[in-house]
């Protein structure tokens, strides 16, 4: 598999300390250099619309993440062009769990994913996922709307009205792939797909987002999911981008062009309406 791994070119301290990561677990990787959003020019920071994104994420957007958008669309850029069936994508301030070279090692675990996250499980809670039924093949898919009482260990799992967990695969002992919508947040480590980068680049030629939200509004009847345990652990204590979750209030005006134009994840929604069915939501 292909392994991106992104990195300031001003940080050479987090370059160092994941590639004595990656060479101890004989993982090669392609350095991909990271945008620096305060570099971009105007027309280049038109890839947020900024109006929007206030109104959507009840902040404005800094240049930081504007940055690490073009960085991951490059990524997926070159996915497309070079026609690579799956890739792996790591940031640079990550600490890799050892299993994960056995999860690499077999395509089983990942192939059906589009979008795969391997750095995050949040907000869904997975404490009963061991009391769910596993078949021959160490797999489960979620009852239908009617069988309630088999339902009901599922929506402990899962988190508010629309956040869904479609079926899950054990990989090892208290290793699960769960398949959802939406996938966790957070773009620290996931596998993508031919598919996924085509989609996910179409997605985010206009952002009123984060990079890490781009697999909640696409198109393309992508498969999404994420692992019950993190394989790949985010550093919460050291970011480049600085000011991503200032606070900010509304004002009248904000609030209520919020009610009128926030989306509603339409094109999702109806693409999982036509994927799993009405019965399974």
């Amino acid at each position: 598999m292909k392994v991106y791994v992104v990195n300031m070119d001003n940080r050479p301290d987090r370059w160092k300390h994941i590639v004595s990561q990656l060479t101890a677990l004989g993982i090669e990787y392609t350095r991909v250099s990271a945008v620096d959003g305060k570099s971009l020019n105007v027309e280049e920071q038109k890839l947020f619309d900024k109006r929007r994104f206030v109104l959507e994420q009840k902040k404005p957007s800094v240049l930081g993440e504007i940055g690490c958008a073009m960085s991951h669309r490059n990524i997926w850029k070159d996915i497309v062009r070079n026609e690579i069936k799956y890739a792996l994508v790591l940031e640079d301030d990550v600490n890799l769990e050892n299993i994960i070279v056995d999860f690499l090692s077999n395509k089983s675990n990942f192939e059906k994913f589009d979008l795969l996250n391997i750095s995050s499980n949040q907000p869904y809670s997975l404490q009963g996922i061991d009391k769910i039924k596993l078949d021959s093949h160490n797999e489960a898919v979620r009852p239908n709307k009617w069988k309630r009482k088999k339902r009901k260990q599922w929506k402990k799992m899962e988190w508010r009205r629309r956040w869904r967990i479609f079926s899950i695969k054990k990989v090892c002992e208290g290793f699960y792939t769960c398949e959802c919508d939406p996938a966790p947040a957070l773009t620290s480590g996931y596998i993508i797909s031919n598919h996924g980068a085509i989609h996910l680049l179409n997605t985010s030629e206009s952002m009123f987002y984060p990079i890490d939200l781009t697999w909640r509004y696409s198109g393309g009847k992508l498969i999404e999911g994420f692992l019950s345990q993190p394989l790949v652990i985010q550093s919460l204590d050291d970011t480049d981008i600085h000011g991503r979750y200032k606070g900010y209030k509304l004002n009248l005006r904000e609030k209520i062009l919020r009610a009128i134009f926030k989306s509603r994840r339409i094109k999702r929604r109806w693409d999982i309406l036509k994927m799993y069915g009405f019965t399974k939501l």
